[in-house]
């Protein structure tokens, strides 16, 4: 019988021991909360802030600040650059949180 392939807790800063879907769905309400004018069943993961709801800069400049926070992230300008989408958020909380 295969066993079914889960992605490991985040362990490290403030997203301790929660797992890749619960971080999903924190990212996702934060987006929420802070845009303020977009319901949550528009967001998923695949979701383009910028294509998908014109967010403006001042914004986009205020949930990644939370995500920051939130998450303790250290990402630089170079890792935000390429960030276009809710689940390469995603991606990079699990990456940069995970055991080296």
């Amino acid at each position: 019988m295969r066993q079914a392939f889960t992605i490991p807790p985040v362990i490290n800063g403030k997203g301790v021991g929660l797992k890749r879907a619960e971080i999903s769905e924190k990212v996702i309400q934060m987006f929420v909360d802070t845009i303020g004018f977009i319901d949550r069943s528009q967001v998923t993961e695949q979701t383009d802030f910028i294509h998908d709801f014109k967010i403006i800069n001042d914004d986009l400049t205020c949930f990644i600040m939370q995500i920051k926070w939130q998450f303790n992230l250290r990402a630089t300008q170079e890792d935000w650059d390429c960030i276009t989408t809710i689940k390469q958020i995603v991606d990079l909380i699990v990456q940069r949180s995970s055991p080296q």
